[in-house]
């Protein structure tokens, strides 16, 4: 679902948006769907080389299909919206093959753990009628009494997936990290690592060296302070299919993030807090639907973490993050300093286990709060804030020297009504409603 946007607001009063509908209530049509399918298979191969010496040669190939058979609802705040629905579905592949290279080297009062090492990833994407699918307009109707539309469309296979190639990116790294031991106190980290980038359909080649450092102080065996530097050389955005400008591919930028922390570890409890800054790319949509790379994402915020056992049956862990997302550098100065759409600046979750005496039985339980989060590049448009709580158990067997654990988690227990976004996002999904969930792993 998203909200009606030609660019045209008049004021820079918050607005609401519809009223959450409940996730059992089906606003679309009974032959809509979303599937998809993952598949990763990979095998590592390791020579120990010496005592201090290893190498490591790893496979991997992955791909990942999708088939969103499904319209998008373009609603207004009395929940009137028109249908469109575009028809494609979509396959991702990739092949990664990495070696590295990894041992111990004493400098006197200094061990060096260093690591070198080569990757090389292609990525290839198709969909099944090229990207700027056309969309078909399927209709109107209110979100109180949903339409049922015909199906405009028969069925795509996934072979359909292979037929147009849009995206080819190959990724070529070496990399070098020392990790620095320098006595019971300190450890320093140095890491550099030089990477290209070349996508065949966005029509460039280039590479970057970037760098990585880090530095941890232990003052005391229980408390380290830490202060870090990374940087990173990423791939830049696609447009996507429901933009006016789809399949524009936009160049590859580095992100750049700084942290500062402290950890702390006793026997029955840890805490954490970090500081951090993080820019990276900003990407929108605008109100003529063309979607853009432009300016910086920059992400400043505060986390704070906590975990300890109250006693031998019962263990307690909350945490809780600040953050301050904001438009940064862009071109069109009316976005300059406003909040990220898509992005909470608060989040706060709280959990708890409680093993029952002399049994294998486990009961959990947990709590999460999100704030109201901005739904246009104006903050105009807020999602409102949801308050979700988790109630769960797993019971534990042993089979023959295995270990079987059962599990039950009801997920939203008080079935909560309320919208889901991301990052960047305009659009917005129903949270799914109570749901109970069976599960079992066995580890042999």
């Amino acid at each position: 679902i998203s909200p009606n946007s030609d660019g045209s607001f008049t004021d820079r009063t918050v607005s609401n948006i519809v009223s959450p509908i409940d996730g059992d209530k089906r606003l679309v049509p009974d032959w809509t769907r979303y599937e998809s399918e993952h598949i990763t298979t990979g095998s590592d191969l390791i020579w120990q080389v010496n005592d201090n010496w290893n190498n490591k040669l790893s496979y991997r190939y992955s791909t990942s299909y999708r088939n969103p058979l499904m319209p998008i609802l373009y609603v207004d705040g009395d929940g009137n919206y028109s249908a469109t629905l575009y028809n494609y579905n979509n396959l991702f592949k990739s092949y990664q093959t990495q070696n590295v290279l990894s041992g111990i080297i004493e400098t006197g009062p200094v061990t060096h753990n260093v690591a070198l090492g080569l990757s090389h990833t292609r990525t290839i994407s198709s969909n099944s009628s090229g990207i700027g699918t056309l969309a078909i307009p399927l209709g109107s109707g209110n979100l109180s009494s949903p339409v049922e539309f015909d199906r405009p469309v028969s069925h795509l296979d996934k072979s359909d997936a292979s037929f147009n190639e849009y995206s080819r990116i190959t990724r070529k790294e070496a990399f070098i990290s020392d990790t620095l031991n320098v006595g019971d106190s300190w450890d320093f980290i140095l890491g550099a690592r030089y990477g290209s980038l070349e996508d065949k359909y966005g029509d460039y080649k280039e590479s970057e060296i970037t760098p990585s450092v880090a530095a941890i102080y232990r003052p005391v065996e229980w408390l380290s302070i830490y202060a870090s530097y990374v940087e990173a050389f990423e791939q830049g955005a696609t447009a996507p299919n429901t933009a006016a400008n789809a399949g524009e591919v936009f160049e590859p930028l580095i992100s750049k993030q700084v942290e500062t922390g402290v950890k702390i570890e006793h026997d029955n409890w840890s805490a954490n807090m970090a500081v951090f800054q993080l820019q990276k790319g900003l990407t929108y949509t605008d109100g003529n639907d063309v979607f853009s790379q432009d300016g910086e994402a920059r992400y400043e915020g505060l986390e704070i973490s906590t975990r300890g056992k109250l006693n031998e049956q019962w263990l307690v862990g909350a945490s809780a993050m600040w953050l301050d997302a904001t438009n940064r550098k862009t071109t069109d100065e009316s976005l300059e300093g406003e909040s990220i759409q898509g992005v909470a600046d608060r989040q706060f979750r709280l959990y708890s286990e409680y093993q029952v005496p002399n049994t294998r039985l486990t009961l959990t339980g947990g709590a999460q709060y999100t704030s109201s989060i901005p739904l246009d590049n104006f903050n105009q448009w807020q999602v409102d804030s949801v308050t979700l709580f988790d109630l769960g158990a797993r019971y534990e067997i042993d089979l023959n020297k295995q270990l079987l654990t059962l599990r039950l988690n009801v997920e939203n227990l008080t079935d909560k009504a309320y919208w889901l976004t991301s990052a960047g996002s305009s659009s917005i999904a129903q949270g799914a409603p109570r749901t109970i969930k069976l599960g079992a792993q066995l580890d042999f």
